[in-house]
């Protein structure tokens, strides 16, 4: 499955020290298969940098 990333964007969480990756524009059957393979602990909306200058491909493998 190809999904296509036209947007991300990073947070600083100051209570874990993480960093959290936000993903836009993904088609509805992509980010159903995305949800498969990666746990969100929090849907949020942010306003930043964008981290991609240009658009970027990032293969996931089929969950079926």
């Amino acid at each position: 499955m190809k999904v296509d990333i036209r947007e991300a964007f990073e947070i600083n969480s100051s209570e874990t020290d993480t960093s959290t990756f936000i993903i836009l524009h993904m088609l509805w059957e992509a980010w159903v298969l995305w949800t498969q393979l990666v746990h969100l602990e929090f849907i949020g909306i942010t306003h930043g940098p964008s981290l991609l200058n240009q658009h970027t491909y990032l293969l996931c493998p089929n969950s079926r």
